[in-house]
């Protein structure tokens, strides 16, 4: 499970305090939690937005030991135009490199779980030739927008 929360705080600390109070605690596993901000979109439509229904694609870059997160997220936003122009099935896509600088979130909205495979047989994505295994290890997931609280 996932949960985003758009944060209109003008500073970091009162994030990480909202934070702290809200984010639940789950028998299984640690929660995780990181402030990142958006730095770059492509889309093909007016703008990224959640609707009940769709399939998001959250991934994680965790930045490698004396890896430069600046690097990859220029490399990032080099590759975003071609992704969305060579998949038709890829609506949107944005760049969220966290505020400590160890981590990049890229969130994306396809059309269906099929589109999001295609993606991984392209050359450059596939988990061979990626672009970005010299500066991070990734880890993603589809999931399925349940509930949207304004």
């Amino acid at each position: 499970m996932i949960a985003l929360s758009q944060w209109q705080g003008k500073d970091l600390s009162s994030f990480q305090s909202y934070a702290k109070e809200h984010v639940l605690t789950v028998a299984t596993q640690t929660p995780q939690s990181f402030a990142c901000q958006v730095r770059h979109t492509e889309t093909r439509t007016t703008s990224p937005s959640f609707n009940q229904g769709d399939v998001i694609m959250f991934s994680q870059f965790k930045m490698k030991p004396g890896k430069d997160q600046s690097e990859l997220a220029t490399i990032v936003t080099q590759e975003m135009p071609s992704v969305i122009q060579m998949i038709p099935g890829l609506q949107w896509a944005a760049m969220c490199p966290s505020t400590d600088k160890s981590t990049i979130a890229l969130l994306a909205r396809w059309n269906s779980r099929e589109d999001f495979k295609s993606l991984g047989q392209q050359p450059g994505f596939d988990k061979e030739t990626n672009y970005w295994q010299a500066y991070a290890d990734n880890e993603h997931g589809l999931y399925d927008v349940v509930k949207i609280i304004r």
